[in-house]
């Protein structure tokens, strides 16, 4: 009979993520989605995480991920305002150093842009590779400019629109080159799968990490509180909350004259500081957001624009609080009008759906 004292378990086997967001459960959307990938990956396997971070290594490290983490630095692809990342100098040589001489059970790509880095990976293990778009970039820039052209901002709409077309082609062109591309949105992997051919399109739904239930608060001297939450300094946000400051805000304080309206979320910029100018409360870069969350009455997403689903609606419903949404902040996720939340797409219709 063998030795109990020379029985040793078999290693798991071990997956790998690359990712230029820091993944972080508490984050804003892209991190959480980040993060859904480090919980999904960890609880099965030994986990390498590869991060070439759009922003610096700092914003990255107060997060405690299971598993090796490495930093990488990135290079931006030199597109105007683009977050493309392409490989630089010795990243093949130092990736390689960070690998396991076995191939990986799983190997997550997270998003689009970070796409040429998989090309450093082993060709042998190109075959296990998937991709995580999370949506479709083209789409969102494509968004993007018709936000622009809304707001006349002629010379932005044409870099969107060129961007878009950009995109395009390397969605189609990556598509290719993966075992498996995951989305995020219902549309999108319909859209996808009428003209893919070889990668199998999943679809992934956003989810974000448990917590605590928010017991509600009454609102400062008992008003009736709308919150908006989001990252102030993505377009798309930023469109949201001045178009309801300026065409919902005052027909709604007719209606309920001591209404507060609060915008919280990182990097607001001037534009939206100046609302504080009218009476809005912007919180900017609050440290917690349940204090925030528990003094709303209901929490809008009035977005005109960008893509993928809103974790900024889950995490609403997560704290107990109804939504009012546009139909495309609600695009991708399976709800009843009147059901889970009110969609309103016009500024009167959204005024009478606050009030509900």
């Amino acid at each position: 009979m063998p030795d109990a004292r020379h029985l040793q378990p078999a290693p798991r086997p071990w997956a790998l993520l690359i990712t230029p967001i820091c993944p972080n459960p508490n984050g804003l959307g892209l991190s959480r989605r980040a993060w859904s990938w480090v919980a999904e990956l960890s609880q099965e396997y030994e986990l390498l995480t590869i991060i070439v971070p759009i922003v610096s290594n700092a914003a990255c490290r107060p997060v405690s991920l299971p598993g090796r983490v490495a930093y990488l630095p990135a290079r931006r692809s030199g597109r105007t305002g683009d977050v493309w990342i392409e490989p630089h100098a010795g990243m093949e040589t130092e990736i390689n150093t960070l690998l396991p001489n076995t191939e990986p059970a799983r190997a997550i790509v997270f998003r689009l842009y970070i796409h040429r880095i998989a090309e450093l990976l082993p060709a042998s293990w190109r075959r296990r590779v998937e991709i995580d778009f999370d949506d479709l970039e083209s789409r969102s820039r494509w968004s993007q400019a018709g936000l622009a052209l809304r707001q006349r901002r002629l010379g932005e709409a044409v870099s969107q629109l060129s961007d878009a077309l950009w995109y395009r082609r390397q969605e189609r062109a990556a598509m290719a080159t993966y075992e498996r591309v995951h989305l995020a949105a219902g549309e999108d992997v319909a859209a996808v799968r009428s003209w893919s051919r070889g990668a199998e399109i999943v679809f992934s739904p956003n989810r974000i990490a448990p917590r605590e239930a928010v017991v509600p608060e009454p609102a400062a001297n008992g008003a009736p509180t709308v919150l908006f939450v989001g990252a102030l300094g993505y377009p798309p946000n930023e469109d949201a909350v001045l178009w309801f400051a300026r065409d919902v805000l005052p027909f709604l304080r007719r209606r309920v004259p001591n209404v507060r309206l609060v915008i919280a979320g990182a990097s607001p910029r001037q534009r939206v500081l100046d609302l504080r100018q009218d009476g809005v409360i912007v919180q900017a870069d609050p440290p917690d957001l349940a204090p925030i969350y528990a003094e709303a009455t209901v929490v809008i997403a009035p977005l005109r624009g960008g893509s993928g689903t809103k974790l900024k609606i889950l995490e609403a419903w997560q704290y107990g609080r109804p939504v009012v949404a546009t139909p495309h902040a609600a695009r991708g996720l399976s709800v009843r009008n009147g059901g889970e939340l009110l969609t309103a797409g016009r500024a009167r219709a959204f005024e009478v759906s606050a009030t509900c």
